[in-house]
């Protein structure tokens, strides 16, 4: 049996007193003094008040995650379920047959419901022994390439290619972005540049969720010299950025505005224009930062972020464009109100040069290892290789 657990952080958890039932049980009595009412008070701190859910993307969150599956461990722990692992949020269970694996998914369903939680039903699965073991990702890891300009093209071309194949058949897994931080490890020829970049645009085009691995390699191939196309990168970018902003993808957008910043690519006015009606703190620093950089037409209004400069909004949901934008001078209460000044909060910070936003970050390259592309050395008379070489750049 082969599922994925509640999608607790994907969905925002539900009620954030599930925590609450993962460390005292369902029956709890509601006293502060108790560990798991504690938690659940703190949740609801961090989140001014409310109930709805943990938040996601704090490494608190990992742990308050573990704390429920743990109690859902627990709760499932009897016949037939007895073979089994857990990693993250998904399980994967063995039974001696068919029907003793029903039966299981029953346990298991009715562990979840009594912490008001559901199977991701698209990715439950039993599937009967023997079955293929990470197929794709085994496939993409073993490919070699070649240092030879032309055998390294067709392998390139190759590799992507089965990437592209790869991904149609598995939709639902990181395929490409798998790929390209695969290729991470390949130095690939001067005279093969225009062909890769263009392929690597593709997979920034098809899946958005590729644009960090393929800012590490355009950025790393800009440090040795090879020519960016920026225009391609663009249109590219832009694309997203319309794409995206529409339907309030706030990652795809961000990550997008952030590439603009990174290769100083102009955004058009008619992807500004979706974005600005966005409601995120993050992205809306980031358009503040990418105008003041003359990424963005001066004529351009941020009139939305532009109401949110001011002292009312220093306790909201909207902080930290309240904060960070009269901080750095991108934005001004219109009647020329210095709130942080007067709030005894936001002026400690202020006067203690805390910001949240640094404007002149750079997106990290890391290190790369080349691949081998020869057989390593046998020492003569057989044995084992005395020393392995690695090779850097």
């Amino acid at each position: 049996l082969r599922k994925d657990a509640p999608r607790l952080i994907a969905q925002g958890w539900g009620k954030s007193n599930r925590v609450i039932w993962g460390v005292l049980g369902r029956a709890a009595h509601r006293s502060s003094t108790l560990i798991g009412n504690a938690l659940d008070y703190a949740v609801q701190k961090a989140q001014d008040g409310q109930t709805g859910g943990i938040p996601i993307g704090p490494d608190t969150s990992l742990l308050l995650a573990e704390i429920v599956l743990s109690a859902i461990d627990v709760a499932i722990s009897k016949p037939p379920i007895q073979d089994g692992f857990r990693y993250v949020d998904d399980y994967e269970l063995g039974f001696n047959n068919f029907a003793d694996a029903e039966r299981g998914l029953a346990i298991l369903e009715a562990a979840l419901n009594r912490f008001d939680l559901q199977l991701n039903q698209g990715k439950t699965a039993i599937i009967q022994l023997p079955s293929p073991v990470d197929t794709w990702a085994t496939e993409l890891r073993i490919m070699k390439f070649d240092k030879h300009p032309s055998t390294q093209h067709y392998q390139l071309l190759h590799f992507l290619n089965r990437c592209f194949e790869l991904a149609n058949l598995h939709k639902t897994e990181p395929v490409l972005r798998y790929g390209i931080s695969t290729l991470g490890s390949v130095i690939v020829d001067k005279s093969n540049w225009p062909m890769y970049q263009d392929l690597l645009l593709q997979c920034a085009s098809i899946e958005s969720g590729t644009l960090k691995s393929v800012f590490d390699q355009l950025l790393f191939y800009k440090q040795r010299s090879y020519k960016l196309d920026t225009v391609k990168l663009g249109k590219v970018l832009n694309q997203i950025m319309l794409a995206h902003a529409s339907l309030g993808h706030t990652s795809e957008v961000a990550w997008a505005i952030w590439g603009c910043l990174c290769f100083q690519i102009g955004i058009s006015n008619e992807s500004i224009s979706e974005i600005v009606e966005m409601e995120d703190s993050v992205i809306a620093l980031l358009s503040m930062d990418a105008k003041k950089k003359g990424l963005i037409s001066r004529r351009v209004p941020f009139t939305a972020w532009q109401g949110l400069v001011n002292g009312s909004e220093l306790y909201g949901e909207n902080w930290l464009i309240a904060y960070e934008a009269a901080n750095k001078g991108w934005l001004s209460h219109p009647g020329g109100n210095n709130y942080i000044s007067t709030d005894a909060g936001f002026s400690f910070l202020h006067n203690a040069k805390v910001t949240f936003y640094d404007e002149h970050a750079k997106h990290p390259i890391r290190l790369r290892r080349a691949k081998r592309t020869e057989p390593l050395p046998q020492p003569a008379g057989g044995g084992t290789v005395a020393e392995l070489m690695s090779e850097y750049t």
